[in-house]
């Protein structure tokens, strides 16, 4: 009997043909097998932990809501959850308390509305709503104070005015030129423009001052008109009754005169050019030695001044 012939490779059966191609290379291959899931997740390995920067956030107290730090600084306090996370796991997420509040550091609270409270420094000085025109006790500044929209009304500070150096604050009406105190002094507040009187300014001298209207505040203070000390002269009364600069009082039996016209120079009459200080520099001589323009101007003068205070009897 004649062998037939194998039967044409493309005649095989399919899945004896697939399992040639596939292990062509030697190396066999399940046609069932399947890729591992790339999903999975990792196996869990230890004990639960709280994955947040710094472990479970102290300010929270283990609870959600709302929370007050120990710096003073409101936030939100968040549960975290999840697989192998710790049951007490919170984070903490700074904000801040509404304006004019604040909250008590290491407290927790529901929400924002029970952890804060009305900040007494944003009230300042100011005592009561309004808006009102009130003062700071050393009443240099004006306040407008008033309370703002919340629930709360909180009492705060809307507004400064600062009075600057002539002017005082006055309750409910605002910065208001200082009222004389009586006091004769450089800057201080006077009644009556132009009046003068004696007293002293700033560096202490003794001057003959003059109430004047300060040009920025419009307010009457007291200036300067003429400096006596810078004369050797001291400020006292006129004969017409007007504060002027006059030579120190004379003491004793003793009394001088100077000829010398270089030592009256500036004081012999009003009409001598003007003398190193402000105002009319003419003074009358009463026999003192100095300054040289108080002393008589003729020898007979002093003559007759030391017979008066002898009782007439002057050697």
């Amino acid at each position: 009997m004649i062998d037939m012939p194998p039967p044409p490779i493309d005649a095989r059966p399919v899945d004896v043909f697939v399992a040639d191609v596939r292990q062509a290379d030697g190396v066999p291959v399940m046609p069932d097998a399947r890729p591992p899931a790339i999903d999975a997740p990792p196996p869990i390995d230890g004990p639960p932990t709280c994955p947040v920067p710094g472990g479970n956030a102290p300010e929270c107290q283990n609870q959600a809501g709302v929370a007050c730090n120990a710096a003073g600084v409101a936030g939100t306090c968040t549960h975290v959850t999840g697989p192998n996370i710790a049951t007490n796991c919170y984070m903490f997420t700074p904000g801040a308390c509404p304006a004019h509040q604040k909250c008590t550091p290491n407290t927790v609270a529901a929400d924002l509305g029970a952890l804060c409270s009305c900040d007494p420094a944003a009230a300042g000085q100011c005592s009561q709503g309004g808006p009102t025109l009130q003062c700071t006790t050393d009443k240099t500044t004006v306040l407008t104070c008033q309370n703002d929209t919340s629930s709360k009304m909180c009492l705060f500070v809307a507004q400064t005015e600062v009075c600057g150096t002539f002017k005082e604050c006055v309750a409910g009406v605002g910065c208001q030129c200082k009222q004389p105190d009586g006091i004769f002094a450089e800057n201080h507040p006077c009644p009556l423009g132009g009046q003068l009187h004696c007293g002293t300014d700033v560096n202490n001298n003794d001057v003959v001052l003059v109430c004047t209207i300060d040009l920025f505040s419009e307010c009457k203070i007291w200036k300067r008109q003429r400096s006596c000390s810078a004369d050797g002269l001291l400020c006292g009364t006129a004969t017409d009754g007007a504060p002027a600069c006059q030579c120190p009082t004379h003491t004793g039996t003793t009394f001088y005169s100077n000829p010398v016209p270089s030592a009256r120079a500036n004081f012999g009459n009003p009409t001598d050019p003007p003398c190193r200080a402000e105002g009319p520099c003419f003074v009358a001589p009463n026999g003192d030695q100095t300054p040289t323009y108080c002393a008589f101007p003729k020898l007979g003068e002093s003559v007759d001044a030391a017979n008066a205070a002898a009782g007439g009897h002057a050697v």
